[in-house]
């Protein structure tokens, strides 16, 4: 049968040629796929860093001591001492800035305290550097917020923190709101320490890659910290929290000369301007009141000093301290006045000890605040 082209045409159908048909991609098509892949990446860092910051914000929220390693990593050793033991021990936490974190030797305290009551002891040295009546206050309650409730609190008076020379609390200007948790932040707040500690809250809050990064280069690698920041270095276990003195013996007097005057402009004004009515004399008050509505006994004492910072005392501020010493001893507690403690060459610098002098300045804290304290009234 002949086909119809066969017909139609008058011979046979021709091949059909396969044609390809090749469609080009528009110029401006082409140019779109790099934008869309970097807009994809630009995207995808966001969406990380917000995820990232969200992490670390939730870790923060759920460990506070993130926030403040300096005070953490000893509150959680002397935590850790204190659920260990199995002999039930007289528990002492001492309470202050660095002068008590160089001065104050915990082992020795521990065997002062067992020789004169017979009792195993604990004692841990919970200083955090420039820590004034109010941090104190607020490192208290981190204690009990964590379970532990010593049964002595040796607490410190740094005469300078009692001041508020110009408003807020000398002491604010160490301890910032990024080391603090919100309800913290509201406590300092209400004795004025200044609106600045809400809005270093809220930065390490909300953008904590930045406002926690020196805590976690602390914590990471300390010393890659810049000069000026306290590192949150692991001390050993037997120091339990005491930092031990970078002079080991008396400094040359040159040395200590330049030390006086460069603390001068840190300290004179604020020891001229100590008062007994200031917000942190109240925090004191306070602290005392809330230890010993836990049934934690109390022994306060004034850290020593040099001759040349005590001279920098005002006739006034000198009444005052004196005046905040005696009515806290007629309400009970212990307090001694350990100024004239020790010579001019027990410290570096006039209000830091060296290490040479370490054990003598903890057996006047001992001797004269805490044994007092724990005698039967």
């Amino acid at each position: 049968m002949k086909s119809v082209f066969a017909v139609l045409l008058g011979g046979p159908m021709p091949p059909v040629a396969q044609v390809e048909e090749r469609v080009e991609t528009p110029p401006a098509r082409r140019r779109g796929r790099p934008r869309r892949r970097a807009r994809s990446t630009v995207i995808g860092a966001v969406v990380w860093l917000i995820l990232l910051n969200v992490a670390l914000a939730a870790a923060a929220y759920l460990r506070p001591g993130l926030r403040d390693p300096l005070f953490d990593q000893p509150a959680r050793d002397f935590q850790r001492r204190v659920e260990s033991a199995t002999d039930r021990p007289l528990t002492i936490a001492f309470l202050g800035s660095s002068r008590t974190g160089w001065g104050v030797r915990p082992a020795l305290a521990e065997e002062a305290v067992t020789a004169a009551t017979g009792r195993p002891c604990i004692a841990h040295n919970l200083h955090v550097p420039g820590s004034g009546p109010i941090g104190q206050l607020v490192h208290w309650r981190r204690l009990l917020d964590r379970g532990v409730k010593p049964d002595v609190a040796v607490i410190e008076v740094c005469p300078p923190w009692l001041a508020a020379p110009n408003g807020p609390p000398a002491e604010a200007g160490a301890f910032r709101g990024d080391r603090m948790t919100w309800p913290e932040v509201e406590l300092v707040r209400s004795y004025e320490f200044p609106d600045a500690v809400a809005t270093e809250w809220r930065e390490a809050t909300y953008n904590p890659w930045f406002g926690l990064r020196l805590q976690l280069v602390g914590l990471v690698r300390p010393k890659w910290l810049p000069p000026g920041v306290t590192r949150p270095e692991r001390l050993p276990p037997e120091y339990r929290g005491w930092r031990a003195p970078f002079f080991v013996d008396p400094v040359p007097r040159d040395h200590y000369r330049a030390a006086i005057e460069q603390n001068r402009p840190l300290f004179e004004a604020a020891t001229r301007a100590i008062r007994d009515d200031t917000p942190p004399a109240q925090a004191l008050r306070d602290l005392i009141r809330e230890c010993g509505e836990h049934g934690t006994t109390v022994a306060v004492w004034v850290t020593p000093e040099s001759s040349d910072v005590r001279a920098w005392y005002s006739p006034e501020s000198d009444r005052a301290l004196r005046a905040l010493v005696a009515e806290l001893q007629a309400s009970g507690v212990v307090v001694v006045d350990g100024r004239e403690w020790l010579p001019d060459e027990a410290f570096s610098d006039g209000h830091h000890a060296v290490r040479s002098w370490a054990d003598a300045y903890t057996r006047q804290v001992v001797e004269k605040a805490l044994l007092p304290a724990l005698r039967p009234k």
